[in-house]
């Protein structure tokens, strides 16, 4: 891994949000040396965000491990780019923290090749799936999955879509979104009330949110709830 150093306003501004030790501190700042390395000759993020690339991209993805929960989980990462959030999040929680290595998803070639470098220099915990999201592919690797998550990708709706067989399956989906979340829950229509939407707020954007969606398999309203057996009594 190569050797870097940290800015110190970088240092302070993840370790106040997120717990995070001095070597994947390390890890992080290494995985931000060789995105910043390959953005000069390849169009992986956009370059507007690269002098806040600290807090547009590292936090906003590090915010997301809080919903790793205790138990090791099987995450997919969906549209990962460059790995963001996923491989950041393979780097926060390590072997100890996932079920399985991170899944990123990407069907872009040049962003692929660079997953598959940093995954080699970072020594992270991900397997890189190059597929189109719809694939059937994809899809049934979705559903043995119970976290998954898209940063800047695509409207709720289709993320709904695209998630659906790990939702299915009682996981969950955490979306980061903006300033029109409200906009795209309610061209949702009908189908929102399939789901349980909580709002958590975001670290890094007063204006956004993260958005963690589960099924939702609470009886609709009007329905009685199974009563109760002899046996239960």
């Amino acid at each position: 891994m190569p050797e870097v150093t940290i800015p110190a306003d970088a240092r302070r501004l993840v370790s106040q949000h997120v717990d995070v030790s001095r070597e994947t501190l390390d890890a992080l700042a290494a995985y931000v040396a060789l995105l910043t390395e390959w953005q000069a000759k390849t169009n992986l993020i956009a370059p507007s965000t690269i002098p806040d690339l600290w807090s547009r991209h590292i936090l906003d993805s590090a915010q997301l491990a809080r919903f790793a929960g205790d138990a090791p989980v099987a995450w997919v990462d969906l549209g990962t780019g460059a790995g963001l959030p996923g491989m950041i999040l393979a780097l926060l929680l390590g072997r100890e923290r996932l079920a399985a290595p991170m899944l990123l998803v990407e069907s872009n070639a040049k962003k692929v090749a660079f997953l598959h470098h940093a995954r080699s220099e970072l020594g992270a915990y991900v397997e890189i799936l190059p597929s189109r999201i719809e694939s059937s592919a994809t899809q049934s690797r979705i559903t043995v999955c119970s976290l998954v998550s898209a940063r800047a990708l695509a409207p709720l709706g289709q993320l709904i879509i695209w998630s659906a067989p790990a939702l299915r399956a009682g996981g969950r989906a955490v979306f980061p979104k903006g300033r029109r979340v409200d906009e795209e829950i309610a061209a949702l229509g009908n189908e929102a009330k399939l789901f349980r939407i909580i709002r958590h707020p975001s670290v890094v954007d007063s204006e956004g949110c993260i958005l963690e969606i589960t099924a939702d398999v609470r009886p609709a309203e009007g329905t009685a709830r199974p009563s109760a057996s002899r046996d239960e009594d």
